[in-house]
């Protein structure tokens, strides 16, 4: 009777907004150029890691390469979201788990394209 009553409360909605490169497959004009040497470190930046697109070579951005310490500070950070998770009902994480099956839902073209786009491959794969 208590998961037909739960079934009945209204899921959350995750609003994520998309930069243009992640919303559109038109490449024209929205990707950068080519990179004529794929390279994963760019001199002038030298605490980044520039992102292509493996298939096209397009240039996609870059993101701040993690320290060491940073990589292990997001470690115990998630350690220690796992405790709290932990205490968590069976309720509360099946309204987490719904939460995130309805975005997924809602927005599996835009997935599909930022997932082809970072790996390479094709939408269906």
């Amino acid at each position: 009777l208590m998961l037909l009553f739960e079934s009945l409360l209204p899921v959350p909605t995750i609003d994520l907004q998309l930069r243009l490169l992640e919303s559109t497959d038109d490449a024209k004009g929205n990707l950068g150029n080519p990179m004529p040497k794929t390279s994963l470190r760019d001199p002038t930046k030298p605490n980044h890691i520039q992102c292509f697109d493996p298939s096209t070579m397009q240039y996609l951005g870059q993101v701040k390469a993690m320290t060491k310490d940073e990589v292990y500070n997001a470690c115990l950070k998630a350690k220690n979201a796992q405790k709290k998770w932990s205490l968590t009902t069976f309720s509360q994480r099946r309204m987490v788990m719904r939460t995130i099956q309805k975005y997924i839902v809602n927005n599996v073209e835009n997935i599909c394209r930022v997932c082809a786009r970072d790996s390479g491959k094709t939408k269906v794969d």
